[in-house]
């Protein structure tokens, strides 16, 4: 975002994590975590200075997401009714947009200040104080191939599958044009995936470099 306004980190668009944050007296919107958020909102549950809240990747679900939408919700019924509340999310199925539809209409001022943003997919569902606003965004064509299932009965066999995968896929004309992105369960596993493929001869040949990304890691190496 500040890219976008041609502005360093800090000024019009900051950050703030855990023992980090890049604000200063300009700034006038702040990217924080949930857990950050949370504990915003439970030591001032009146969020002044605060003119609106917009919670993203809402279907992946959290306690810490679930009370901050919960206290923001308190908030603004019984102190702040024209506190803006955004719930944005790429996959709002299963019903999840007509539950949240629902559940901030309780709360919603009369001049409907909270809306649901989701991506393709999405249904509006009966018409309500609270707006669904679908954009539908780029689509690209996905090929899904099945490699099987690992039987997982010996140490590193989940990583040396996914090594394998990793390989059939640099060995596709495709793969020629991109990177390679490998979701791995915990961070304990992607260090042994990396350890595995940088002993690959053909890793090591073509001067693939094999890199970590996980939330463990600082802000710089991320």
């Amino acid at each position: 975002m500040a890219t976008l306004l041609g502005e360093p980190v800090g000024r019009t668009v900051g950050y703030r994590v855990k023992l980090e944050s890049k604000v200063s007296s300009c700034t006038r919107i702040e990217v924080v975590t949930e857990g950050i958020l949370l504990r915003r909102l439970q030591q001032d549950p009146e969020l002044q200075g605060v003119g609106a809240i917009l919670l993203d990747e809402f279907h992946e679900r959290s306690l810490d997401a679930d009370t901050s939408l919960a206290l923001t919700l308190d908030c603004q019924t019984w102190a702040r009714p024209h506190l803006r509340l955004v719930v944005m999310s790429a996959t709002l199925g299963g019903d999840l947009a007509e539950d949240l539809q629902e559940l901030m209409s309780r709360g919603a001022a009369a001049d409907t200040t909270s809306s649901i943003a989701e991506g393709p997919g999405g249904s509006s569902g009966a018409p309500a104080a609270v707006p669904v606003i679908v954009s539908e965004g780029r689509s690209y064509p996905v090929t899904t191939q099945y490699l099987g299932k690992p039987l997982l009965q010996k140490r590193d066999e989940l990583e040396q599958a996914a090594a394998a995968a990793v390989l059939k896929a640099l060995s596709t004309p495709a793969a020629s044009g991109g990177d390679v992105l490998v979701f791995m369960p915990g961070v304990a596993e992607i260090r042994r995936l990396q350890q595995l493929l940088q002993q690959e001869l053909v890793i090591k040949n073509a001067g693939i470099a094999v890199q970590q990304f996980h939330g463990n890691l600082s802000p710089h190496q991320q």
